[in-house]
């Protein structure tokens, strides 16, 4: 129940700092499905909004007591464009990018929506902004890659020119492409985007699907959903009350709780 506890002290954390939250993707699934995990899911999934996002990212470290927040902000190779919060003392090392200076304890994963931009050339200015933002962050993965004669994450002339920036560099470049991305959306459009996912349509959102949830049984507590979950979830995974076969969501090194 490790990562019910991880998830327990984030919602403690969100609660306190007035963040809002909902479980995503199979998380909620599994909330309204089984009251719960999946029965062969291994993650807790959550979403929010870009300011809530900011918000998180503004926590320091005696808030979070046996936690750590794992983003950009706080460890230099950390490779994704999104959020992980980690329980100290505890392992679960990914193998694709083990040899990362990085955090590995057992995580939930935060991913930040923002307001879709209206119009054609603003809403392809947009996805350019956080593809930019997403190359960023593979600067030290393909440094490693690279160094240990294995293929790199995405070759690509934009990641050429993001490997060769200095390191001093990445780190500001990432908050202002993200804040820029921001900027271009508008409530308007009525729709949010995964910001590490801009293009894929399975996760582009309602509005309410962010900003107006409902508490919903999972195992021991109550933690908030889409509150427009049927929709939510039909989009994501069609009748979705039908189990699919079960699956390895990541393919793990070494586990240790």
């Amino acid at each position: 129940m490790t990562e019910f506890e991880i998830l327990c002290k984030l919602d403690s954390v969100c609660k306190k700092n007035r963040i809002s939250y909902s479980l995503a993707f199979g998380s909620a699934l599994g909330a309204v499905r089984h009251d719960g995990f999946i029965p062969w899911d291994d993650d807790i999934d959550v979403m929010m909004g870009h300011k809530d996002y900011k918000k998180l990212l503004k926590l320091k470290k005696n808030e979070l007591g046996n936690f750590f927040l794992s983003s950009y902000k706080t460890e230099k190779e950390f490779p994704m464009p999104f959020t992980k919060l980690r329980k100290n003392n505890t392992k679960m090392e990914e193998s694709c990018i083990r040899f990362l200076n990085i955090h590995t304890g057992v995580w939930v994963d935060i991913f930040p929506f923002t307001y879709a931009a209206k119009g054609s050339a603003l809403k392809k200015a947009q996805s350019y902004l956080l593809g930019i933002y997403c190359t960023l962050h593979y600067k030290y993965l393909n440094k490693h890659k690279m160094e240990n004669n294995d293929e790199i994450v995405l070759n690509s002339k934009l990641c050429k020119v993001t490997n060769a920036l200095p390191d001093w560099l990445i780190k500001p470049l990432k908050t202002l492409f993200f804040n820029l991305a921001c900027f271009v959306g508008t409530r308007k459009s009525g729709i949010m985007i995964q910001m590490d996912e801009p293009n894929n349509n399975k996760k582009i959102i309602d509005i309410d699907s962010i900003e107006n949830t409902v508490l919903h049984k999972f195992e021991l507590g109550e933690f908030p959903i889409p509150l427009n979950y049927d929709k939510y979830l039909k989009k994501l995974y069609g009748d979705y009350m039908v189990p699919v076969k079960s699956h390895i969501h990541v393919n793990l090194e070494k586990v240790e709780l």
